[in-house]
């Protein structure tokens, strides 16, 4: 979609990028490779190298806390307790960075918490998962020529109407 190939820029580095453009404006992707906890020193490096400012980023990240499949973006705020976000934030000394948090759901047995975030989904998981993941693509791209507070109020709105549904 935006010509971006996914690679270490150095046989040392910490991290994958990748570079692109879209609509003529210029994109990178950037993957830590270390652990979450420590992904933030990545993310300062990547920034320096881009030139860029926090509020410049999107960190794309899960939450236990959002129902499976579920979205939500946040421009700033806490981390809610995330520790890629923490390490994030300590790193860039600010918590003004926006992330668009991808619902993987809390399993139902207490101290199961490590092996759901790190195992695999089960098949039909794995079809609402592919969802989300095409939905956040599209509302990424939508921040790159929208206002951040309208593509957040659409998508924010989307996870409260997909709950009210529920009841």
């Amino acid at each position: 979609m935006c010509g971006c190939v996914i690679r270490k820029p150095h046989f040392l580095s910490r991290y994958e990028v990748g570079k692109g453009l879209w609509q003529g404006r210029p994109i990178a992707l950037v993957k830590p490779l270390t652990y979450m906890n420590a992904s933030g020193e990545v993310v300062k490096a990547a920034l320096r190298l881009a030139k860029a400012v926090p509020a410049d980023l999107l960190i794309v990240c899960d939450s236990l806390d959002l129902d499976l499949g579920a979205l939500k973006l946040k421009l700033q705020g806490s981390s809610g307790g995330h520790h890629g976000l923490d390490s994030i934030f300590s790193a860039l000394k600010t918590t003004a960075v926006p992330r668009l948090s991808i619902g993987i759901g809390r399993p139902f047995r207490r101290g199961a918490v490590i092996r759901h975030v790190l195992g695999d989904p089960t098949p039909e998981e794995a079809v609402l998962l592919e969802r989300a993941v095409e939905t956040a693509s599209r509302q990424i791209l939508r921040l790159l020529k929208e206002p951040k507070q309208k593509v957040m109020g659409d998508v924010n709105r989307r996870v409260k109407d997909d709950a009210r549904e529920e009841d």
